[in-house]
């Protein structure tokens, strides 16, 4: 599955893209460290750079996931902040669908190590680098470059890990910053939409399993009168859905099978979705 289809639109709606400060060419940098975001859930599938997903620069050092080399469930699995220095993270994303769009994570408080080294030292460790809260890479330098991405509005999240790929953490929340921005361009209708409800404890909208084609591009949105995570299982997709807000996922169904889209923290079943 090529990352630059894998498009959860991560568009909350109303405040969110005010909130976020794009400015005038549709690009946003605004970042908080920590949020109180989610990285990928990943209890069963494992998400590697495609080849045409990204192509390194000369200050850009990067590599693929290897399939048992980090876990992502969020703060719940992170290590608490060891280094020296409190750490920050701010992320900035610029380009054009012609050059591409480089994600930019100002980093202070990380010392990057050597891709070799995987014993922990203190303050020490690499980047996770998500966009649409799917996993595209790890880095060891504050630059990627993403080749490609469909039309439409878009998030990059990075965050910081160790050398041994455990999350950072500090008081309790994933170490982390995230920078929203919309790439130009007629986005396509999708072929099946899905709208849930999440209210007073329970979900609404979706009577049974939810039926797509193989190939079939599919937009969830959901609403919830609580923040919490959005977690698409097989998918790879963690994305998050503010208070009283809306959240709206955007992916290619070429994964077939039966999958839970739940809310995270509360395991509620949103949807099942069947592909085939």
């Amino acid at each position: 599955m090529k990352a630059w289809k894998l498009v959860a639109l991560v568009a909350l709606v109303g405040l969110m893209m005010a909130a976020c400060g794009s400015d005038s060419d549709g690009q946003t940098s605004t970042t908080t460290m920590p949020a109180d975001e989610h990285s990928d859930g990943s209890d069963d599938a494992t998400t590697t750079m495609p080849a045409d997903g990204h192509s390194d620069g000369s200050d850009d050092v990067t590599t693929t996931m290897p399939a048992d080399g980090h876990s992502h469930d969020g703060a719940n699995d992170a290590i608490p902040w060891d280094g020296p220095t409190e750490p920050t993270v701010e992320v900035s994303v610029s380009g054009d669908p012609e050059s591409g769009w480089d994600i930019v994570a100002d980093i202070t408080g990380l010392t990057f190590s050597d891709p070799t080294q995987e014993e922990h030292v203190p303050g020490q460790g690499h980047t996770h680098v998500f966009v649409d809260g799917a996993l595209v890479s790890m880095g060891y330098s504050e630059r990627m470059h993403i080749s490609e991405l469909e039309p439409g509005p878009h998030q990059a999240t990075v965050t910081l890990s160790r050398n041994d790929h455990l999350d950072y953490s500090l008081d309790g929340e994933l170490i982390k910053g995230t920078a929203d921005f919309i790439v130009p361009g007629e986005v396509a209708p999708a072929d099946v939409t899905f709208s849930v409800m999440y209210m007073d404890g329970s979900a609404s909208g979706v009577d049974g399993p939810a039926v797509v084609s193989f190939g079939d591009i599919v937009e969830i949105t959901v609403h919830s009168d609580v923040a919490e995570a959005v977690h698409v299982h097989g998918y790879d997709i963690m994305a998050d859905v503010e208070e009283g807000m809306s959240l709206t996922i955007r992916f290619e169904a070429d994964i077939p099978g039966v999958f839970d889209i739940e809310l995270e923290e509360s395991g509620v079943l949103l949807i099942s979705l069947e592909v085939g």
